[in-house]
């Protein structure tokens, strides 16, 4: 887990579905305490079956994400300081990539290097990873480095060196935008953002019919957010400065916001319409 004051990063495993994690951090962003069986319902409307859910629900629980408490009138979904930490962190990035998209600049040129003495403490390994969750890269096991400053809450180690340089050297280039290619796997990110906005452009919806269901809207609208988080969870966040133009992951979010304005936003169902109004508020900073 990262160190206190660092966010949690959005889980990677290949393959996975990412649905159900994406629905419960919405439900709990609006809430940290939600009815199980609105939650089920929910599930099952934007397509997730009872079984995925139940099982998913479990491993969340493990992981410290949710806990379930039982009352009087049902049972609970419970949200935790770890699934906060989540949603802030998706969220948190969201928005920083955002405004670098709106102003085109983020850098003032200088890169911060952070060595650990002793890489292969417990307190330098949690720092590391921390550092790396908010945008860092590894330039070996005792360095990081990174383009922005870090929350002022995350404690480094006492043996730590901290420098900030206006010009780095990877290889034999000191090109801030090869030196950042060389750090940060930028090819395989924007492979995944022309994937989602090939699936997704022209306002290609695979589930929803002809009549623009707002069940298989909400569906939809789930599904797409999911899919952008996926090939989000990779991206570094990097200043435009050190991307490639047109960088595709500015065209994924402004998709991401328009495709997701496309859908039906109405429903007489108060459960639909909720998914789509808590998707909305993940939305907000992109919307603007």
């Amino acid at each position: 887990m990262a160190a206190e004051g660092a966010p949690a990063a959005w889980p990677d495993e290949p393959g996975a579905d990412r649905r159900p994690l994406t629905l419960l951090l919405l439900l709990l962003a609006g809430g940290d305490h939600v009815p199980a069986r609105r939650a089920a319902r929910l599930a099952a409307l934007t397509g997730i079956d009872a079984a995925t859910w139940d099982s998913c629900l479990e491993g969340f629980g493990r992981r410290g994400l949710v806990s379930v408490a039982t009352r009087a009138d049902g049972d609970w979904l419970v949200g935790t300081p770890e699934s906060r930490r989540m949603h802030g962190h998706v969220t948190g990035r969201f928005a920083v990539a955002r405004a670098g998209d709106m102003a085109g600049r983020q850098w003032d040129g200088r890169w911060r290097l952070v060595a650990f003495q002793d890489a292969n403490g417990a307190a330098a390994i949690d720092a590391r990873q921390s550092l790396i969750e908010l945008g860092g890269a590894a330039l070996n096991e005792h360095v990081v480095v990174l383009t922005r400053d870090w929350p002022a809450q995350l404690e480094l180690p006492e043996q730590t060196a901290i420098a900030w340089a206006d010009h780095l050297v990877i290889g034999s280039t000191t090109t801030p935008r090869e030196v950042a290619a060389r750090l940060w796997p930028i090819d395989d990110v924007a492979a995944g953002y022309r994937a989602f906005c090939d699936r997704w452009s022209g306002g290609g919806h695979p589930r929803r019919d002809a009549a623009g269901s707002p069940t298989f809207a909400a569906a939809d609208a789930l599904e797409l957010l999911a899919t952008f988080w996926q090939c989000f969870a990779r991206d570094p966040v990097l200043p435009p400065e050190l991307l490639s133009r047109p960088w595709p992951g500015r065209q994924a979010r402004n998709l991401l916001a328009t495709s997701f304005r496309g859908l039906n936003m109405h429903s007489s169902d108060r459960a639909v319409a909720a998914v789509l109004r808590m998707i909305s508020d993940a939305l907000e900073p992109a919307v603007v």
